[in-house]
């Protein structure tokens, strides 16, 4: 085999979720003291190379402030912690553009090992209420109400959400896969 695709856990997956306080958890901080970044890639990845592997895929983390679970676990009073835009918290943001920065570093570190590293940026082109997941019940982002539990809801069509219950939705893993395969030069996924 070829092709490898490897996908890492968000820094998120560790925080309980729905919250089991009353209060949500600190907000990670992404100034000085910002969370750590492996600065080198994962082992498995170097030594699926050393034994030939011709492609190796490191998924980024997503926009962390665009989840539905953290804008329910850190919501703000202060509108200034959103994007007006995209309505995500961009302090969960910068956390992720920061390790997904020094994530592409490491990796360019190894490319000068004799590995070939290439990056691809997709887009997900969903527009329709982006940051609501199709199957919950209540709240800003219909997460109040987890998934199968009474009471809660499926929206009409999952294609045109991007999240099912605060994980994407099966049309937005192919919306991405089809982008990304789309992206690379097909003779070299072969040779």
């Amino acid at each position: 085999m070829r092709f490898f695709f490897f996908h890492d856990r968000p820094l998120t997956t560790s925080l309980p979720f729905p919250p089991t306080s009353p209060s949500p958890p600190e907000l990670p901080t992404t100034g000085r003291t910002r969370a750590p970044v492996k600065q080198t890639p994962s082992p498995r990845n170097v030594t699926l190379i050393q034994q030939g592997a011709k492609t190796v895929v490191v998924a980024g983390i997503a926009p962390l402030g665009c989840l539905p679970p953290n804008l329910e676990l850190f919501p703000s009073a202060d509108p200034a912690d959103y994007d007006s835009r995209t309505g995500c918290l961009k302090q969960l943001n910068d956390l992720a553009v920061h390790h997904n920065s020094q994530l592409q570093a490491a990796l360019k570190r190894s490319d000068n090992k004799g590995t070939n590293n290439s990056e691809h940026m997709l887009t997900t082109g969903f527009t329709r209420d982006v940051l609501k997941c199709c199957c919950g019940g209540g709240g800003k982002y219909n997460l109040s109400i987890g998934c199968g539990k009474p009471g809660a809801t499926v929206c009409q069509d999952p294609s045109a959400y991007l999240f099912w219950d605060g994980h994407l939705t099966e049309a937005a893993y192919r919306h991405i896969a089809k982008g990304w395969l789309n992206s690379i030069n097909s003779c070299k996924l072969w040779q």
